[in-house]
């Protein structure tokens, strides 16, 4: 799926406010998603069909469910947080303590429930301690929700290369410092100054908001640089952040830095 540029002309308008909406009232809305905004880590959760027949449903008058072969109930709701941060190819690389703070189980219980659902084939590991290049700079393990066993690992990695960039942390890349000049005059742009505010600002809110990562690089500044000279910063965070709503809604991906507010 190629990134399209997105049309924000519905947002809000220079010299315009967003309506004040009390916090209370945004709770559980699309746009309450994310850990910033108190939410999950996504709008809705896919989970593979058998996971769920083949659970270990109990209750007090008739015990387990007879020929229940998968996991248990409790299990059950760690690897349904695992599906709640998994990308549209079914990759998701939440820590076990983040699982567990979710469901109230401790580490070792957390990682036992992955591991029996790896043997049940309902996961698969693709990456552990940045084994996989792909996910050099993550350090949790990445794991591959089977939503279906026909499609091929690598494939899917293709698929996602081409809709997003593999997952970076922007902490781990080395940004020459804004107004450095490789031509040794040593001038500061002001331009490039405030390209690299709005340029971390928008990976930032692509992160709380869709989930995706985004790299700081000299691109993402002078996009970030160009966005604001047409628009001005505040004007460029209002329509950043409502085109990041609408491609989390639709499950788009984000574009991959400001550049496309100056083409809209």
């Amino acid at each position: 799926m190629k990134n399209k540029a997105i049309k924000v002309s519905s947002g809000p308008k220079e010299g315009q406010e967003p309506p004040a909406t009390p916090v209370e009232d945004l709770r559980g809305l699309p746009h309450s998603i994310g850990k910033k905004n108190g939410g999950p880590p996504s709008v809705y959760t896919r989970i593979p069909t058998r996971v769920i027949w083949d659970a270990k449903y109990k209750n007090n008058k008739h015990g387990v469910k007879k020929g229940a072969t998968g996991l248990s109930e409790r299990e059950l709701s760690a690897f349904t947080v695992m599906c709640g941060y998994a990308n549209n190819q079914g990759f998701a690389w939440p820590s076990l303590k983040t699982i567990g703070s979710v469901v109230h189980m401790d580490h070792t219980n957390v990682s036992r429930a992955m591991s029996k659902a790896q043997k049940l084939g309902y996961l698969e590991k693709v990456s552990s301690n940045k084994s996989n290049p792909i996910w050099k700079h993550t350090f949790s393990t990445v794991y591959r929700i089977i939503y279906d066993h026909r499609l091929d690992t690598d494939e899917l990695i293709d698929a996602m290369n081409s809709e997003e960039p593999a997952p970076i942390e922007e902490q781990s890349i080395p940004l020459q410092e804004v107004g450095q000049s490789n031509h040794g005059d040593g001038g500061v742009d002001e331009g490039l100054v405030e390209g690299e505010m709005v340029a971390r600002w928008y990976a930032s809110e692509v992160g709380q908001i869709t989930g995706e990562l985004r790299v700081i690089n000299e691109n993402a500044v002078r996009a970030g640089a160009k966005a604001v000279k047409k628009l001005g910063v505040d004007i460029v965070k209002d329509e950043a952040r409502y085109a990041l709503m609408v491609c989390r809604d639709i499950r788009k991906s984000a574009p991959l830095n400001l550049l496309f507010l100056t083409d809209a």
